[in-house]
C-alpha cells in the first residue's frame, strides 16, 4: 500500500494514527469547496459550543460560527484583517491562537500601528489569498527543495535559515511563537522587528490557548532552548535522544529530517515519546509520526502520543503494536486504540475499518480513546462491535469508565 493510499484509509478510518492526512483540497482548508464537493462528513456546528467564549474573539480574529467536519477534523475559519484563516482541527486551531495572539503582542510591543501595512496588504488583495499561503504543507513562500538523496545536514540547514538569527529566534520566545512559523504575517513580523527593535528578555511560558488541548504547551527550558540554539543543534541532540531510546537509526533520521515538524514541535513530541521510554514496541509512535505531511498531521501525532503517555501513568501499557494506527495491550490483555480526532461519524470506511479489528482480534476487551466527540450512530455500532468509547484527551481515572454521551 503506498502512502497516499494508507493515509486516507487510515483518515477514513476515524482511528487514524496521525490524524490530519487529509485530501488535497480539504487539506488545503477549502472548508466551503469541500462542503459543495461531498467531502464534509457529519452535522455542520458551531463554533459556540465547541469553544470557550472567551477565545471565540481576540483583538485581531474572530471564529466564524459555521464549523464542518471534513475527514473527521473540524474546520474553523478565522476571519482577521489579513484574510481568512483556515484550520483544520483543534490543535491546528490552537497554533492559529498563538499566532495571532503572537502578532497581536508584536504590534504593541513595536508601537507602531503601521507595521503590518504593505506587506499584508498583497496577502489579502491577491487572488489565492492568505488562506493557501498558510495551509500549505510546507509554507507557499519557501518550498522544499526538489531532487532525490537530500542529505539530512540540508534539512536541518533549512531549518536554520527558517529560524534566522539568535535575535529573531529571541524574539519569537518573546512573543510566544515558533521562530519556524509558516504564518507569513508572523514570519514577516519577525524578520523586521529582529532588525529593529531587538529581541529583549524571555517571557513566560503562553499557558494552553484551549483548555483541554495544550498540545503547544511549552516550558521554559524549551523556549530558552529553541531561543538560544540553532535548529542543526537541537536536531542532533534529538537525534541522539531517539537512539537511546532504542528506535531506529533510520526512524531518528527520518524524524529530525521530517519538514512536518519544526523544530520547537519535534521537542514537543520528544517529551511526550520520553514518558513512554521502557514500553515495549514503544518506537511504533516515532515510526508512524514520520509519516506526517503537514504541520497538522504533525501537531496531531503529538496529541496522539500525549494521550498514550497519558494512559500509560494510568494503566501502564505492556505493548505497543499497530495494525495501521497504534494499538496500546494493557496489563490483563485489554486493548486501547487512541485517536486525535475531532469527530467520528458512522461511515462505510469505519465500519470495514472495525471488522477488520475485530477479524484481527475477535474477543478482545477494546476501548476506542478519542480526544473529540463520537456521533450517536457510530457510538452504537462500535458499543455492537464491542469497543467501549472513552472521551476526551485524558479522561481515565482510576478504572476505564467508558463514556456515556
Amino acid at each position: 500500500m503506498n502512502l497516499r493510499t494508507c493515509n486516507i484509509v487510515l483518515l477514513a478510518s476515524a482511528l487514524a494514527l496521525i490524524g490530519g492526512c487529509s485530501s488535497r483540497r480539504a487539506r488545503n482548508g477549502e472548508d466551503r469547496f469541500a462542503a459543495a464537493n461531498g467531502l464534509a462528513i457529519g452535522p455542520v456546528l458551531t463554533a459556540a459550543e465547541l469553544l470557550p467564549a472567551d477565545i471565540l474573539r481576540g483583538d485581531n480574529y474572530e471564529i466564524e460560527p459555521a464549523v464542518l467536519i471534513v475527514d473527521y477534523y473540524y474546520q474553523f475559519n478565522l476571519s482577521t484583517p489579513f484574510g481568512v484563516v483556515p484550520a483544520s482541527g483543534m490543535s491546528m486551531l490552537e497554533l492559529r491562537l498563538q499566532e495571532m495572539k503572537a502578532i497581536s503582542r508584536a504590534e504593541k510591543l513595536a508601537d507602531d500601528p503601521h507595521l503590518l501595512e504593505g506587506f499584508t496588504s498583497s496577502f489579502r488583495d491577491a487572488a489565492t489569498g492568505l488562506r493557501i499561503l498558510v495551509t500549505d504543507p510546507f509554507g507557499a513562500i519557501e518550498r522544499a527543495p526538489h531532487g532525490l538523496g537530500l542529505m539530512i545536514r540540508g534539512h536541518l540547514d533549512a531549518a536554520d535559515r527558517a529560524a534566522g538569527s539568535i535575535e529573531r529566534r529571541r524574539l519569537a520566545a518573546r512573543l510566544g511563537c515558533d521562530p519556524e512559523t509558516r504564518n507569513p504575517i508572523l514570519k514577516k513580523l519577525l524578520d523586521k522587528m529582529a532588525l529593529q527593535y531587538g529581541a529583549g528578555r524571555l517571557l513566560t511560558v503562553p499557558a494552553s490557548i484551549i483548555p483541554g488541548v495544550s498540545v503547544l504547551k511549552t516550558t521554559g527550558t524549551m523556549d530558552e532552548l529553541v531561543a538560544e540554539q540553532p535548529p542543526h543543534e537541537i536536531n542532533e541532540q534529538i537525534h541522539a535522544r531517539l537512539i537511546k531510546l532504542n528506535v531506529s537509526e533510520e526512524t531518528a533520521k527520518a524524524f529530525v529530517a521530517s519538514r512536518a515538524f519544526t523544530t520547537r514541535e519535534r521537542l514537543l513530541m520528544m517529551d511526550q515519546v520520553e514518558r513512554l521510554a521502557g514500553v515495549d514496541g514503544m518506537p511504533v509512535v516515532l515510526a508512524t509520526a514520520v509519516d506526517s505531511d503537514s504541520e497538522a498531521t504533525a501537531l496531531a501525532s503529538i496529541r496522539r502520543t500525549r494521550m498514550l503517555a497519558d494512559l500509560n501513568e494510568r494503566h501502564p501499557i505492556e505493548h505497543l503494536t499497530e495494525m495501521g494506527f497504534p494499538i496500546a495491550r494493557l496489563a490483563g490483555g485489554a486493548q486501547v486504540i487512541a485517536t486525535p480526532v475531532d469527530y467520528i461519524p458512522w461511515t462505510q470506511d469505519v465500519e470495514e475499518t472495525v471488522s477488520r479489528y475485530r477479524a484481527s482480534y475477535p474477543g478482545v476487551r477494546t476501548f476506542l480513546l478519542i480526544a473529540g466527540q463520537v456521533g450517536p450512530e457510530a457510538r452504537n455500532a462500535l458499543l455492537s462491535a464491542q469497543i467501549e468509547v472513552v472521551t476526551g484527551d485524558s479522561p481515565l481515572q482510576s478504572d476505564l469508565q467508558p463514556s456515556t454521551g
